[in-house]
């Protein structure tokens, strides 16, 4: 919002021109971006944080099935016992990693990537891009390091704490636009 828009519906509340509420709606609406500056593509990154829970818990329950199974066949020890547990581990390992994922993508800022190349292939991926315990990681390192290493993880955390919050609350997601002989990168941070 500019600051004379600002200014100009505090002197109309002041000179008794519009009342508190009227005040309250024109500051809100001067501070949402004109239509214009969204791209008209865009994806709405808000979303991709509301929708974190199915796939936190679809990778719950991929987890709970795959330790049952894992416990079913733990006694086993012939070649079908081994076999599934060997086709078992793996799924339970990214069943885990998948619901460690989704749980960090709660509050996260998401990456949205879209390709598209010259042949006509489309691909289309969401991830989250868990800011903020890249920054408690560097926290708990911290104690273990002095001197110049110390300042660059403290200056470190703070910018990433400073970026997630820029890019989760701010108006617009940062956009990266890659577009070279008909094939196209699109990255969204938001």
């Amino acid at each position: 919002m500019s600051a004379n828009s600002h200014d100009e519906v505090l002197k109309r509340l002041e000179n008794g021109e519009i009342d508190a509420a009227e005040a309250g709606r024109l500051l809100a609406e001067a501070e949402q971006p004109p239509a214009a500056a969204r791209p008209a593509d865009g994806p709405d990154m808000d979303q991709f944080r509301r929708n974190w829970q199915p796939n936190f818990l679809g990778s719950v329950v991929a987890l709970l099935i795959s330790g049952r199974v894992l416990g079913m066949t733990r006694r086993q020890h012939g070649l079908l016992g081994g076999l599934v547990r060997l086709v078992i581990w793996p799924v339970a390992l990214l069943a885990g990693l998948a619901a460690l994922i989704s749980y960090a993508g709660r509050n996260s800022p998401w990456a949205h990537i879209r390709i598209e190349d010259h042949t006509g292939t489309h691909i289309r991926l969401d991830v989250p891009v868990p800011l903020g315990w890249v920054s408690r990681l560097l926290n708990a390192v911290r104690p273990w390091v002095d001197g110049d290493v110390a300042e660059r993880i403290d200056l470190a955390v703070e910018t990433l704490e400073a970026l997630q919050d820029e890019i989760v609350h701010g108006s617009q997601p940062l956009t990266i636009d890659v577009n070279d002989e008909g094939d196209r990168v699109q990255v969204y941070f938001g």
